[in-house]
């Protein structure tokens, strides 16, 4: 089976991209988690980012993976990945991105299921989706959600997005569960360089 899926997608051929991303949430009462990510792509689809704090506070991840492209879509892509960490979370994550342009809508889901090597109470399921619509040239809205699955609990966070580009630069703003005790807002400073 997992033949036949990868045959209905094929390497990318574009330049080799750059990244980083810097995510800064802030909680309710005061609290902030800063969470940077440098990521590369490589000009035939290869991939790979450097996370810290983003599993858990004072860990460190790598993850490793191909992006693609379905075969006669020319926004649609899936990105397998395999991650390990170290740090306050020590294990390794097996991952699935796909992200989607539809004219103006686009679509994302980033899933990850992580294994710790210590405690296994403390394994996770993670997934992060949003939808959402370019209003107009550089500004976008839409809804996204967060589920985490972990020692038999589940935990939703649902919520909607707001973003600015110009040029390299995006800032995307995350609000999840806006009207709970519990909300949370995520601001996203992103730079992203085509290499020559």
């Amino acid at each position: 089976m997992m033949v036949g899926l990868f045959v209905l997608f094929t390497n990318l051929q574009a330049q080799a991209k750059s990244g980083l991303e810097n995510y800064n949430l802030l909680g309710r009462g005061g609290s902030y988690n800063w969470m940077p990510v440098l990521n590369y792509e490589s000009q035939k689809g290869g991939y790979g980012e450097i996370r810290y704090n983003y599993e858990e506070q004072s860990t460190v991840s790598l993850f490793v993976g191909k992006k693609y492209k379905v075969k006669g879509e020319k926004d649609f892509t899936i990105t397998p990945m395999l991650g390990i960490s170290a740090g306050n979370f020590s294990g390794f994550s097996p991952a699935l991105n796909t992200d989607a342009e539809l004219g103006s809508f686009f679509l994302s889901a980033q899933n990850q299921m992580s294994f710790s090597f210590s405690d296994q109470s403390k394994s996770f399921f993670f997934n992060w989706s949003e939808i959402g619509y370019t209003l107009f040239r550089g500004f976008n809205a839409g809804v996204a959600a967060q589920v985490t699955i972990c020692g038999g609990e589940t935990f939703f966070e649902p919520g909607f997005l707001v973003g600015a580009e110009w040029g390299k630069i995006s800032i995307p703003v995350y609000f999840f569960r806006p009207f709970t005790p519990y909300g949370s807002v995520l601001i996203g400073i992103n730079f992203q360089h085509t290499l020559k």
